[in-house]
């Protein structure tokens, strides 16, 4: 359970457009470094205001801003570029902020409100964020005469060829090109829904760590709310059975299998850290010497906090940890 602040009522409160505020989501999807912040504004704005119509003319705002911010990258210092250049450039960056930060602002507002456990925040945004991918992907496909999977397996293979190119200019690879092409195809799927999940993640803990008009009292979490996530008991069996996959198909059957079998342990591993935070707090461990911790664990050990995330189901650490 997140927390027992009683919940209150979300205010609704429209929205003052013209403030350079509101173009701070299409700047930061810009910006590279920060870009995985860019739905944070958009989903505080909906969160004070239920008017549908404002939230459409702020996101619209932002598009245009990135495509302005864009355009002016293309231009400068270097001169303008062919017009192919300009429009598949500008096209992509728009249509890339629309699939992922529309879906996620929206589905990340709407589930909160609706006062969701936060791992059904977290997976109900991720597939709500899927689906646009998967349509707009579709559909791409479509307009050029192309299946889903000519288009996948084409798109592929050009950006592996660059990579290729590029790994030969910069000395001996490690690997031949058709094991790069394969690895590319085999992994894509999985590490962009990873990427998805972490970007929903960094966002939800963003969000209630400004709090912005005391959202996380209205809407009755704690600040213990990422020591207390919990993945869903019945995405057990699902891992599991990607697990079986993985040792037992091949071919397609082990793509789809090893890429499942990723993204779901991408939750255990949150699931994992949210128990670290809580042991931590039982030893009363702050500061850097916390942070060492983390940061240890996660890039030496990430086996071992995705296993604690995944056997949490059955062994519930924190309780043993509080009875310890």
């Amino acid at each position: 359970m997140e927390s027992p602040v009683k919940p209150q009522k979300l205010e609704n409160r429209p929205l003052k457009l013209g403030a350079l505020k509101y173009l701070l989501s299409g700047v930061l999807f810009k910006s590279g470094v920060f870009a995985i912040f860019s739905p944070l504004p958009l989903v505080w704005y909906r969160l004070q205001s239920k008017d549908f119509l404002s939230y459409l003319i702020v996101l619209f705002s932002n598009t245009f801003t990135l495509v302005f911010l864009e355009a002016l990258v293309l231009f400068f210092p270097s001169g303008p570029k062919s017009n192919d250049l300009i429009w598949s450039s500008l096209t992509i960056s728009a249509v890339s902020y629309l699939t992922i930060v529309a879906p996620v602002s929206l589905g990340m507002a709407r589930f909160i409100r609706a006062k969701l456990p936060l791992s059904h925040v977290l997976i109900k945004t991720f597939l709500l964020v899927l689906v646009s991918v998967v349509l707009i992907w579709v559909s791409v496909a479509a307009m050029r005469g192309q299946s889903p999977i000519e288009f996948y397996t084409s798109t592929l293979d050009h950006f592996s060829t660059q990579v290729w190119e590029i790994a030969k200019n910069s000395g001996e690879p490690k690997i031949t090109e058709e094991e790069l092409r394969s690895s590319l195809l085999l992994e894509t799927p999985s590490s962009i829904a990873i990427f998805i999940i972490v970007s929903i993640w960094a966002n939800l803990i963003l969000l209630f760590r400004i709090n912005p008009n005391q959202v996380k009292e209205k809407l009755g979490i704690g600040d213990d709310f990422y020591k207390t996530f919990r993945m869903p008991e019945l995405l057990v069996w699902p891992t599991i059975g990607a697990g079986a996959g993985v040792l037992l198909l091949h071919g397609i059957g082990y793509g789809v299998s090893i890429n499942l079998l990723k993204v779901l342990l991408a939750g255990y591993a949150i699931h994992g850290i949210g128990i670290l935070a809580a042991l931590l707090d039982q030893w009363k461990l702050f500061g850097i010497i916390r942070l060492l911790l983390f940061v240890t664990l996660v890039l030496f050990a990430l086996p071992l906090v995705i296993g604690v995330g995944f056997f949490d189901l059955w062994f519930d650490f924190r309780n043993k940890f509080r009875q310890t």
